[in-house]
């Protein structure tokens, strides 16, 4: 089989889909000998491991990302006869020639109550061609049985593969101290601390941490750490931020270096992910092979992705959010407890099993054409 995968994503900074990309490739690396892959760029990118014969990297140049999936991807497919293309980035040209299997990572721009979470023509591109194509996919690559779940109801889509993620082998406990001071040092931390890492859009409810957070500072010794970028609707988080009252001990720290997380997590005495929607929550995995406890929400796929293994809290409750950080950050007991049911729960998922479930649904996609 030929089998292409738009890697337009690997060019954006960061994000789920980016990690998602790359973890997938590297596993059909390891399991695949047999199959042809394409990995279709719009521009030039360096992978971070090394590529056999078998995985061809295409360079499609075009500044502009509608050219690419409109006009460049759709013709290359077309005149290497590319028997399925996996689309992390969810969305394709409806003429595409090749089998499609769209994942997805959530279907946020159909939740109602999550309507702001990105700019207008974002939003409306994706609505628009995700219900222009979804009965033209071959198969729905889902991360989650939640995602799933939405898929089906929201979408009516019936054609589905839940492949879960994984994480990678780089997240593990780190316990050299100089490695663990040179982190300290590089972003400017104090121990101990708490932290979130990702952006500080409406979903993630990091108004809901820092206010719980600012109730019981002068209980607890530690600082709260938000990592990542800026994002869209985050004007009332910059302002919170900028407030005399939260300057002293909640910090907004940019982006960190992939290879720091797991030092990042190791240093922390809990990791906390107070989320509204998530699709599947792979910060969770990350931390938890790191040996980090973890605090999260019990909606949408966190419950799912986290077994028993997570203390959980109502994430629109900030007394229920402020309890767990006191629990938590007071209690040593609970933390050994919830780094033990932690590491047994990272064993349920890795990326080989996402690999061959997707190879699972081209083998089903082959055998019902024929």
């Amino acid at each position: 089989m030929k089998i292409g995968i738009n890697c337009r994503i690997l060019n954006k900074r960061h994000g789920g889909p980016k990690r998602f990309s790359l973890n997938l490739i590297k596993a059909l690396i390891k399991i695949d000998k047999k199959n042809t892959y394409y990995l279709i760029l719009d521009k030039d990118f360096e992978f971070p491991f090394k590529l056999p014969k078998k995985f061809k990297k295409i360079n499609l140049k075009t500044k502009s990302i509608l050219i690419f999936e409109y006009l460049n991807l759709p013709l290359f497919t077309y005149k290497e006869k590319i028997d399925y293309l996996i689309l992390p980035n969810l969305t394709f040209a409806p003429y595409l020639k090749s089998k499609k299997l769209p994942v997805f990572h959530d279907i946020i721009y159909f939740e109602k109550d999550q309507k702001r979470e990105f700019r207008f023509f974002d939003n409306l591109h994706n609505k628009i061609m995700i219900s222009i194509c979804k009965k033209l996919s071959s198969s729905n690559l889902c991360v989650s049985e939640f995602t799933e779940s939405r898929v089906k109801d929201i979408l009516g889509l019936k054609k589905t593969e839940v492949i879960g993620e994984g994480v990678e082998d780089s997240f593990k406990p780190i316990t050299n101290k100089k490695k663990l001071n040179k982190i300290i040092k590089k972003y400017n931390l104090k121990v101990p601390f708490i932290f979130y890492i990702g952006s500080l859009s409406p979903r993630k409810n990091i108004k809901r941490l820092i206010f719980a957070f600012d109730s019981i500072k002068n209980e607890i010794p530690h600082n709260l750490y938000l990592f990542g970028g800026y994002s869209w609707l985050d004007k009332d988080i910059k302002e919170l931020l900028n407030q005399e009252k939260y300057k002293d001990r909640v910090f907004k720290k940019g982006f960190i270096e992939e290879e720091d997380l797991p030092a990042l997590y190791s240093l922390s005495t809990c990791f906390i992910y107070p989320s509204l929607y998530e699709g599947f929550g792979l910060p969770i995995l990350e931390a938890q092979a790191c040996g980090c406890p973890v605090i999260s929400s019990n909606t949408t796929s966190i419950p799912e992705v986290g077994g028993n293994s997570i203390y959980f809290i109502n994430p629109y409750n900030e007394d229920e959010i402020a309890k767990a950080i006191l629990n938590i950050t007071k209690d040593k007991k609970l933390r050994e407890e919830l780094i033990k049911k932690g590491y047994k729960n990272i064993k349920r998922f890795s990326w080989e099993k996402t690999a061959r479930k997707v190879l699972n649904a081209c083998k089903k996609i082959e055998k019902n054409d024929l």
